[in-house]
């Protein structure tokens, strides 16, 4: 069923050659646990063969298999550690990346996105295959929106989530999801964006309770023969939970049973801290004429800024810091701080911010704080799709409850002067965006010549994690359809 899809299935790098030993790894997307055969070359002639089946706790967080698919090969005396040296996976011809300066002709070009299959954008165009990775992409944990948008009981807003529409709503104390359709001829229970009330069919007025259960059902005796529990009707649930002021959801099922910490790792205390809004956020929606992935990627992307933005000069490598965990990643504008120290910090409520900061939450969501002095604010990013080439654009910003370092004269003039740095922020923020926006939508225009894999430089490499994090999502477990036969 997915074979359209699915694109090259192997995935590996040469991470280092030294002492005499070839250090990488490699797995196969298709079937993630079974292990490998890498053949090792020397100027281009075949010097041995070795099995990726090590553990490596790095490619384990990263999402890579189960971790065991790392490798070592003992380079013969003749040959050493000067190379030129390749690898690729026995009796194929998929060529590992090297991540260093050996290579050769045969094996894939540093910088262009090695790991990084030629047909990545077929999804961008074709409508069998976004169906079916949206199908895949509903397991994993998505943000579905905010909780200030759920404040009374029975307030609710309506989503998508695997390509199905879906609902979220407050119960008291509880948040609870379903995907909107009724259960007895299928009629969608929620035809707005937004409301308060029960869940009650328009149908033919069938009414369900908080855990989804079919509760009131009309003349039931008399055109059913029985009571309404007894007739065991029930909504299809979503598994649902909060970070900060962020409800995530996503359809059970797929063999992943992670937690929403668990998934977050590293990056749940930081977004728990960063995204608890004080209030109700601006907001800053749209529409983009793109596929959801090229929206994504230009907030991946950290070599567009001068040609988009019309900043002045090109950021330095020196200048960026680049993080992966799990199957998200960050990047952070300077070298005050590191990802492990700042989730530390964020859990301890100590956190301190000294610079830009965004991370991309797999699968389309992308969340920065940023300084607008001398407050800090912060910008959440969804990219939710509703076709192969148009994205909902979902935006909230807000000043975060960060320390800042601010003098008397700010603390006595803030009333004031948070309206208008508000105002600005929203400006300036929506400037940015609406720049991205237009430069996805020309990408889109072309999404059917896309062939190859991308030239990727040291600025676009979390591009290449993210496209890796989408190979794993597609290879894991069931599609949505597949799962509720």
């Amino acid at each position: 069923m997915f074979g359209s899809l699915r694109r090259s299935r192997y995935r590996g790098y040469i991470d280092a050659v030294s002492g005499g030993l070839v250090y990488g790894w490699a797995y196969d997307g298709g079937r993630p646990r079974e292990r490998l055969s890498i053949e090792i070359y020397a100027g281009g002639i075949l010097v041995g063969v070795v099995r990726a089946d090590s553990f490596r706790s790095d490619l384990a967080v990263a999402g890579i298999g189960d971790g065991k698919c790392a490798f070592s090969f003992s380079l013969p005396a003749e040959v050493g550690d000067g190379g030129p040296i390749a690898a690729r996976v026995a009796n194929t011809e998929y060529w590992l990346t090297n991540s260093n300066r050996y290579g050769t002709a045969d094996s894939p070009r540093p910088g262009r996105g090695g790991n990084v299959s030629p047909n990545w954008a077929s999804a961008l165009t074709g409508d069998r295959e976004f169906r079916e990775e949206q199908a895949r992409l509903g397991h994993c944990w998505t943000l579905l929106g905010i909780t200030p948008d759920l404040k009374k009981d029975g307030d609710w807003f309506r989503g998508t989530l695997g390509g199905r529409s879906i609902f979220v709503q407050r119960f008291g104390d509880a948040i609870k999801g379903f995907e909107n359709r009724c259960a007895h001829r299928f009629f969608p229970l929620r035809t707005s964006d937004k409301g308060n009330g029960p869940i009650v069919c328009g149908f033919h007025h069938w009414h369900y309770n908080r855990e989804g259960h079919a509760v009131g059902i009309p003349n039931c005796l008399e055109v059913f023969g029985t009571h309404p529990r007894e007739v065991g009707a029930k909504l299809v649930a979503l598994d649902i939970a909060t970070c900060g002021s962020l409800i995530f959801g996503r359809f059970p099922g797929g063999n992943t049973s992670e937690s929403l910490e668990d998934y977050l790792g590293e990056g749940f205390p930081i977004l728990d801290a960063m995204c608890t809004m004080p209030g109700r956020p601006q907001r800053l929606n749209g529409k983009i004429a793109a596929n959801w992935k090229l929206p994504m990627q230009i907030t991946l992307d950290d070599y567009h800024g001068v040609a988009i933005h019309h900043r002045k000069r090109y950021a330095k490598n020196s200048e960026i810091s680049y993080f992966r965990f799990g199957l998200h990643s960050a990047h952070f504008t300077g070298h005050n701080d590191t990802l492990a120290a700042m989730s530390v910090a964020c859990r301890e409520n100590r956190y301190l911010p000294s610079g830009y900061r965004i991370f991309n939450i797999f699968p389309n969501l992308a969340v920065s704080i940023f300084n607008a002095r001398p407050y800090w604010y912060c910008h959440v990013q969804l990219f939710a799709p509703t076709s192969p080439r148009q994205t909902h654009h979902m935006g909230w910003l807000f000043q975060t409850g960060f320390p800042a370092k601010e003098r008397a004269l700010d603390r006595w003039m803030r009333p004031f002067t948070d309206v208008i740095r508000a105002h600005l922020v929203r400006h300036f923020t929506k400037k940015i965006v609406d720049e991205d926006r237009r430069a996805c939508e020309q990408m889109q225009t072309i999404a059917h010549q896309f062939e190859g894999s991308p030239i990727l430089g040291a600025q676009e490499k979390r591009i290449e994690w993210f496209e890796e994090a989408y190979e794993v999502a597609m290879s894991r477990g069931e599609a949505i359809s597949d799962v509720r036969r």
